[in-house]
């Protein structure tokens, strides 16, 4: 299903372009406006999905796949070769609330895996399938106390947000964030940070496991705390909600940039950050750390494209006409330099996340308010690089 995207003051221009070859009918929107900072984003594709809640993306060959959350863990996609949607599958039924999942494609082992929070268990589980059966529900296997239990009090969760980035062919960083309880008496953190949730106090810092593959499942063990200010500086309790790209390596470490929700004092408002982190054996590194851009909001992804520009999304309350909106600011593959963001037009939000594919094509999954579905979007974008 295809929507098209108007606004009173923008200037619209649509082609239609029909695939012979695979009867795939693919539309162009170009958009812009003021809330686009005067540049224009095209959505090249999109799909829309029966109704969940924290869509993840993942490609493995021709098969996007889209996994999003409804009391069950139900996984979809899109084969990109003929544009056919395969349907829904619910993979893990009702009972565990495997919300939040991330999605990834290990080549080397030929899986589809899934982490995701065990919330009755306040646990992170792993679920998994090689490539030729993710589409059978029952060729899944899964382990929901992959890491965990984490409670804060009163058999609250506190464990939150789980993300997978690859480390090499049997091996993966399991990002995720851990709260707890504040206490005024002893503070964890130099600034007293912390944020009410569920009636009390609690703070909150991102943690990262190794995740090992040992030919018949899946084990974890602790690799260290990425919420660092400075290098060699103190854990700071104010951050969550991670993800990573894979920027650098040797033999002996990996190097990743990691966009995350940060609560910075005095105010406490959330806004997306990142840093760079060496990880090896001997634990996690930050060798900087810096604010991303005009980015008031929360629920940050981030992919790297084709051309080596690293793009993150996250959700934004567009002051200019008091609308939630999802937001995108780039940063140039010197690492150094940033664009002004690119806010897409209202109408989608929810929790998103973005993928770049084999091919370094940006996709975009997130939540129709009306009629209350997951859509699957293709953007490629214009930004401006001027302040």
């Amino acid at each position: 299903m295809r929507r098209r995207f108007t606004h009173k003051t923008a200037a619209a221009a649509f082609a239609v372009a029909f695939l012979a070859a695979n009867a795939l009918a693919v539309y162009y929107l170009w958009y812009k406006g003021p809330h686009c900072d005067g540049r224009c984003y095209t959505i090249n594709q999109s799909f829309d999905f029966q109704g969940g809640s924290y869509p993840r993306l993942a490609q493995a060959g021709d098969l996007l796949l889209v996994a999003y959350s409804d009391g069950r863990f139900v996984l979809d996609g899109v084969n990109l070769t003929s544009g056919a949607q395969i349907g829904p599958r619910v993979i893990i039924p009702h009972g565990i609330d495997a919300a939040r999942s991330t999605l990834h494609y290990a080549e080397a082992l030929d899986f589809v895996i899934c982490v995701y929070n065990h919330d009755a268990a306040a646990s992170c589980g792993i679920a998994w399938a090689p490539r030729g059966d993710v589409l059978n529900e029952s060729s899944w296997q899964r382990r929901d106390n992959l890491v965990g239990p984490v409670f804060k009090e009163f058999f609250h969760v506190g464990l939150w947000e789980p993300y997978l980035a690859p480390y090499n062919d049997t091996t993966f960083l399991l990002y995720y964030s851990n709260q707890t309880i504040f206490d005024p008496a002893q503070p964890i953190d130099a600034s007293g940070y912390y944020f009410l949730l569920e009636g009390y106090k609690v703070v909150q810092k991102i943690d990262i496991c190794w995740v090992q593959w040992n030919g018949t499942g899946f084990t974890a063990r602790y690799c260290g705390a990425a919420s660092h200010d400075i290098p060699g500086g103190p854990i700071h309790y104010k951050d969550g909600m991670a993800s990573s790209v894979a920027v650098g390596e040797n033999g002996t470490c990996k190097e990743y940039l990691m966009t995350f929700e940060q609560f910075k004092p005095p105010t406490y408002d959330v806004n997306i950050a990142m840093v760079r982190i060496r990880v090896s054996e001997a634990g996690v590194e930050t060798l900087w750390r810096r604010d991303v851009p005009k980015s008031s909001g929360g629920a940050p992804f981030i992919a790297r494209l084709g051309d080596g520009t690293f793009v993150t999304s996250f959700r934004h309350y567009y002051t200019g006409d008091g609308t939630n909106r999802i937001a995108f600011v780039a940063m140039a593959a010197d690492q150094a330099t940033s664009s002004q963001p690119i806010y897409l037009a209202a109408g989608v939000f929810g929790w998103p996340s973005i993928l770049a594919d084999s091919q370094g094509r940006l996709w975009l999954a997130g939540e129709l308010f009306n009629p209350g579905s997951v859509t699957v979007m293709r953007i490629s974008m214009d930004f401006n690089w001027h302040w």
